[in-house]
């Protein structure tokens, strides 16, 4: 059977490449000597600089092979993680909901994940607001005055929903914007 230099993702072995069969990435092998490294720069004149270990190696295409690996093995680590249950709001309770003790709350998703398990765009608002209603229910109960969402600048959706849930929760006195708007003030009332 016959593979197409790099495209050959069923197999795992070495194949003889051609300069646009290799992309920045690639698992490769030196064949002069053997060692195995990434692909970190492609230049028009055929220069490709390998990085082994702790090394950089400048070579060409003539001195390498793709190490090809097959695709389940590379999406092994997706794949479990899309396995698991997804927390959202229509669950109520997420799997694992951060325990906070401040009354500063950052709600980036990489800062409230640290599992890396929510993946899934539609997913990351809903988890970001439960988060965020279960920290002010705990900040509320320990009577907390002023508290500080981080919601960061980016499209402002979290800024939006948020402030719309916070519109209809009496217990909130005050909301003003700070840290040039990547941030809420919150103001409780009792």
């Amino acid at each position: 059977m016959s593979c197409s230099g790099y495209l050959c993702a069923k197999f795992k072995k070495q194949l003889p490449v051609k300069d646009k069969d290799l992309w920045v990435g690639d698992k490769v092998t030196l064949l002069k000597s053997k060692r195995i490294g990434i692909i970190q720069k492609i230049e028009k004149g055929g220069k490709i600089l390998v990085k082994v270990e702790s090394s950089k190696i400048w070579t060409n295409a003539n001195n390498l092979s793709v190490i090809v690996e097959e695709e389940k093995d590379k999406f092994k680590e997706i794949d479990e993680w899309l396995s698991d249950e997804i927390p959202t709001l229509s669950n109520n309770k997420p799997k694992a909901i951060p325990k906070f003790n401040a009354n500063i709350i950052d709600l980036h998703i990489e800062k409230l994940d640290t599992t890396g398990k929510i993946l899934l765009e539609t997913n990351i608002l809903d988890y970001q607001m439960t988060c965020f209603m279960t920290w002010l229910e705990q900040r509320h109960r320990k009577r907390a005055v002023t508290l500080t969402a981080i919601h960061g600048k980016g499209t402002g959706t979290l800024k939006t929903t948020i402030e719309s849930y916070l519109k209809n929760d009496k217990r909130i006195a005050l909301v003003n914007s700070i840290n040039n708007d990547g941030a809420l003030e919150i103001w409780l009332k009792y």
